[in-house]
């Protein structure tokens, strides 16, 4: 962002797992919540909680006045619950342009949560979608308009060791990213093979589900866990295929990041994002989100060699177009020309 001539400013009511993250930023902003907050499992005297969150909340907004663009990450429980806060902010800064940028599934909030999510991307000016499926839920479902379609980027990287036996996962052990069941459907399969799962678990109950799979269908040699990695890319030094079994997703990044070291994917059709990324034959393949036999088929037919993976430079070059310096140039102008529209009305 600095090279392209932008100031910019993080806001973060919490530290980030890997601060690093801030150094990107002109500036940053860490929410003063005591420590004893960071935990979600702790016990907090509830209303106390919420009226500490709402006041950092508020400080955040009155520091962000006068910028010319905001962009808001997610729909935060913080966020829905002092709504007030931001139609406030609006007001008191007429010419800042604010701009949605979710980078998660907007499936949660379909039903219920519906009515004071569409409150708040109405407060915005536009929004930014990481996918095409993205654009579709923000039209179709929420009734939006003025969205721009900006992927995810990542940087160009070597291609790694092809070895068609060594299948990689690699992101959180959540109940939505499906991990235990892609253990269940690999769990059949004939031949030499293993697994390296690169995350940790969202819970204790999750990694003990996920242990418990590993050790119920005799995998313990063939099922690799490395927890989480400050430089996940780093445990992979040959691979033959990346796997993604997904409900949903915001885009998949993990997917293109695979692809830019020459590795093909094998990803659930999952709203929303792989089907943006995933081409048949050319850089992976797509398998119907609720049928896992199709994705046993498929690792079935690689492993005994009679579906060809195509080669790393032709899965490389698939994807350059989600390349870092693609992404900057279009983010510019789409916030350049959100900036001029604000200031000739």
């Amino acid at each position: 962002f600095k090279q392209q001539g932008f100031e910019t400013v993080a806001y973060s009511l919490y530290p980030f797992l890997d601060n690093a993250f801030f150094t990107h930023f002109d500036q940053h902003y860490i929410g003063n919540i005591p420590r004893f907050f960071h935990h979600n499992k702790a016990p907090k005297p509830r209303f106390l909680f919420s009226v500490l969150l709402r006041w950092e909340l508020k400080k955040m907004l009155r520091a962000a006045e006068g910028c010319d663009v905001v962009l808001l990450m997610n729909l935060s429980l913080l966020l829905r619950k002092n709504y007030d806060l931001l139609l406030a902010f609006k007001q008191k800064s007429p010419h800042t342009v604010l701009l949605t940028w979710f980078h998660g599934s907007l499936h949660s909030f379909y039903k219920g949560k519906k009515p004071i999510a569409v409150n708040i991307m109405n407060c915005a000016d536009g929004h930014l979608a990481i996918s095409s499926g993205m654009v579709a839920d923000l039209a179709n479902v929420f009734g939006q308009r003025n969205i721009h379609l900006i992927h995810n980027p990542t940087d160009q990287a070597d291609t790694v060791v092809r070895n068609p036996r060594r299948l990689i996962y690699l992101g959180r052990i959540a109940h939505v990213k499906r991990v235990v069941e892609l253990v269940e459907i690999l769990a059949p399969l004939q031949g030499d093979w293993t697994l390296d799962i690169i995350g940790d678990a969202a819970d204790k109950v999750l990694e003990a589900r996920l242990q418990a799979t590993i050790a119920a269908h005799q995998l313990g040699s063939r099922v690799h866990w490395h927890g989480w990695q400050a430089q996940p890319w780093s445990c992979v030094d040959e691979a033959g295929v990346l796997l993604l079994n997904s409900k949903n997703e915001g885009f998949g990044l993990v997917l293109v990041e695979a692809m830019m070291r020459g590795i093909p994917c094998v990803a659930a059709d999952c709203p929303t994002g792989p089907a943006d990324i995933v081409q048949n034959e050319v850089n992976g393949w797509l398998y119907p989100m609720d049928e896992p036999q199709a994705c046993r088929t498929i690792m079935q037919e690689i492993l005994d060699g009679t579906r060809p993976l195509p080669s790393p430079e032709q899965v490389q070059h698939s994807v350059l177009k989600f390349e870092t310096s693609h992404f900057m140039r279009n983010f510019k102008q789409v916030l350049l020309h959100e900036v001029r529209k604000k200031t000739q009305h």
